[in-house]
């Protein structure tokens, strides 16, 4: 998936949001080009579902970076666009 246009951006938020309703435990890898972004869904006991954003080079994996765990609250606060 390459970000070339606010579409491309939408259709990013929307597999998240996708993930969130689906309510399972996975992962969505995302091929970046010469790099991956993984999507680490987890059920929580409460609290509803969380995500985690992972980023890694294919030629280097074990060289990662990780954000915490998000609620769809805070991807919602993520993905919004200010006005100008």
């Amino acid at each position: 998936m390459y970000i070339k246009s606010y579409n491309d951006f939408q259709q990013l938020k929307r597999l998240i949001i996708k993930g969130f309703e689906e309510r399972k435990d996975r992962n969505a890898y995302l091929d970046l080009g010469d790099s991956q972004l993984i999507l680490t869904f987890v059920k929580q006991v409460f609290g509803g579902t969380t995500v985690k954003f992972t980023h890694s080079y294919i030629n280097n994996p074990y060289l990662r970076k990780a954000s915490k765990y998000l609620s769809r609250n805070d991807i919602e606060k993520l993905f919004i666009i200010p006005a100008d």
